[in-house]
Order: C-alpha cells, then sequence, then structure tokens
C-alpha cells in the first residue's frame, strides 16, 4: 500500500516594520530555512532586506506612503501561488487614495485570490468572508506603536487541501488568533 503524503510550506508573513531591523533579524534567527517563504506587506518593505540577507525566499510589497508605491515599475500588489491556493499580497484591503490610477485596481486582484494578505492597520486579524476567502493581517512590527495592540506576525501552514494560519504576539510568542480551513 502506497502512503499517502502532503507537502506543506510554512510562510512568515510580517507588515509595518517601519525600520525594526531587530525584531526581523530575530524572526530570521527563529524560523530561518524551515520557512519556504517570507513576505513582507510594507511600510518599510525595504526592512525585508533583513530576510534577503540571510538567502531566505522573499517576497514583498510597498506601503502606501513608501516612495515606491507611485512608481510605474513596482508592483504595489501581486498574486503569488502557493500549493494551487492563490495569495494576493497587498498593503491595504481597501481602494485607497494613494492608488495610482495607472495601476490594475484592487478589484482585479481579489477576484483570483483564495486569501488576502494584507497590513496597514497595526491591527493582527484572520477573517473569512462568505465566498470562503481568507483575510489575513499579521498586526505590525512597530516599537512604540500606539494603537494598541503589541508587535505580531503570522504564521501560515499551507499543504494541497488547507490554510493553516497562527499570529503570534512577538515578545513571547502567545498565539492571538488562530484559524485552520480545509477544503
Amino acid at each position: 500500500m502506497k502512503k499517502h503524503t502532503t507537502s506543506s510550506m510554512k510562510i512568515i508573513i510580517v507588515s509595518d516594520s517601519h525600520g525594526n531591523h531587530k525584531a526581523l533579524s530575530k524572526l530570521a534567527k527563529k524560523f530561518g530555512k524551515k520557512a519556504g517563504l517570507y513576505i513582507h506587506l510594507g511600510d518599510e518593505s525595504d526592512d525585508a532586506v533583513v530576510f534577503e540577507r540571510e538567502n531566505l525566499n522573499t517576497l514583498k510589497v510597498p506601503g502606501i506612503f513608501e516612495v515606491s508605491y507611485a512608481l510605474p515599475h513596482t508592483k504595489n500588489r501581486l498574486i503569488h501561488e502557493v500549493h494551487g491556493k492563490k495569495l494576493l499580497l497587498t498593503h491595504t484591503h481597501k481602494k485607497n487614495s494613494h492608488d495610482p490610477a495607472y495601476k490594475p485596481p484592487l478589484e482585479q486582484f481579489l477576484a483570483q485570490a483564495n486569501a488576502v494578505l494584507y497590513g496597514h492597520t497595526h491591527i493582527p486579524a484572520i477573517e473569512k468572508d462568505l465566498s470562503g476567502k481568507f483575510w489575513i493581517n499579521p498586526g505590525h512590527l512597530k516599537e512604540n506603536d500606539n494603537r494598541g495592540f503589541p508587535m505580531s506576525y503570522a504564521v501560515m501552514e499551507i499543504t494541497d487541501d488547507t490554510f493553516n494560519v497562527n499570529i503570534y504576539r512577538f515578545d513571547n510568542d502567545e498565539i492571538l488568533l488562530n484559524k485552520t480551513h480545509s477544503d
């Protein structure tokens, strides 16, 4: 009898680091190559250099206040497929006044996605809408944030038929939120 094995990928998701390289370095050291992908959702997407310097597979999109957000050659949003699941990477989960008119609208990307990974609000969230689409905000890694939420990050594990997402408090790795979805 042949045993069925399910492959999976662990993805580290961060947003709104605002120059906190120390926090990103700690995550890179903690997870290293055990994570197949690191995603930075902007404000300051250039902080992702911390992951890139460690030769970690990294994707990033800029935040709305980054200069690169308005540049024609910069992708503000992108779709990345993992195990047949399409992830939309975007800094904002809603149309924004900073969105350049010459770039594809958010709605064009939403139609393709199984999950929307976003930042901007600094509020950790995992929600599933009526269509079954996941909306995931890892929170923020900004030191001295005044919005009332501790620094946090997300770990997503994707298999061929499951999404599992945990959002962890950065300072003590307490699970703040958890959701699992099976096809």
